[in-house]
């Protein structure tokens, strides 16, 4: 009853940092997550750090140094949890086994620090700055802005051949927009920008990222390639035009 009454608590915990965590900023994300952390504060660390993660592909592909310990804390705070929980199981366990006794033979046992473990580790995180610093775009030198309505061609590798539309709005060199597709995938592309190199991601909704890490060709022609990671992989050629 305990173990579920504590992930009840646990649960409605997420679910309100879930809530708090849509309207804060990327940098206010990651500054609470990394408090959590130094207080060893796991359930809240967790939820910040995979809301951070989630809406943050972007500093991903920018750096993978930076990637590695963020996704490396939050695996960290998952599996304190789960120790925590087995912990309070063992605890139940050695509680109702030391009341049979004291029932069946009125007698305390000897030791109750069976099972107890050290401090967890508390995992190396960067001190909280603003993580995306925008730097100087070569955008303004382009004769035609990257700006507006696309047409793709992904080419895939297996043979199979996707077209959709791409609808691009940039702010400096952060890229946002849409990407519909004919397979009817969820649409919503992040990204980056410098004058002559256009990389995006898009969550499908079907637990897989599809990244695209494009070329200037032309001011009407923009190509390279794609990526499928998770549940669907695949990967081969895009093209945009216009």
């Amino acid at each position: 009853m305990k173990t579920i009454i504590l992930t009840t608590i646990v649960l409605t915990l997420l679910i309100n940092i879930s809530a708090v965590a849509q309207v804060l900023t990327d940098d206010g994300l990651y500054a609470k997550g990394f408090t959590a952390v130094q207080y060893q504060n796991w359930p809240v660390a967790s939820a910040y750090l995979f809301a951070y993660i989630q809406r943050n592909p972007v500093a991903f592909v920018q750096d993978k140094n930076y990637e590695g310990k963020v996704i490396y804390a939050y695996n960290v705070s998952i599996n304190n949890i789960e120790n925590e929980k087995s912990e309070l199981r063992n605890a139940l366990a050695r509680k109702n086994e030391y009341i049979s006794s004291l029932e069946s033979r009125l007698n305390i046992p000897a030791s109750l620090s069976l099972g107890l473990s050290s401090s967890p580790e508390i995992p190396p995180l960067d001190e909280p700055v603003q993580q995306l610093m925008k730097k100087g775009s070569k955008y303004s030198t382009l004769s035609r802005p990257i700006e507006g309505q696309w047409q793709a061609t992904l080419s895939s590798s297996s043979g199979s051949v996707f077209t959709g539309t791409l609808t691009i709005v940039i702010n400096v060199d952060v890229v946002t927009g849409t990407f519909t597709l004919s397979d009817n995938s969820a649409s919503k592309v992040t990204g980056i920008f410098d004058g002559e190199n256009l990389v995006l991601l898009r969550n499908t909704g079907a637990t897989t990222i599809q990244s695209y890490a494009m070329k200037y060709i032309d001011e009407n022609h923009y190509s390279g390639s794609y990526k499928n990671e998770g549940r669907y992989p695949d990967d081969g050629r895009i093209d945009l035009m216009r």
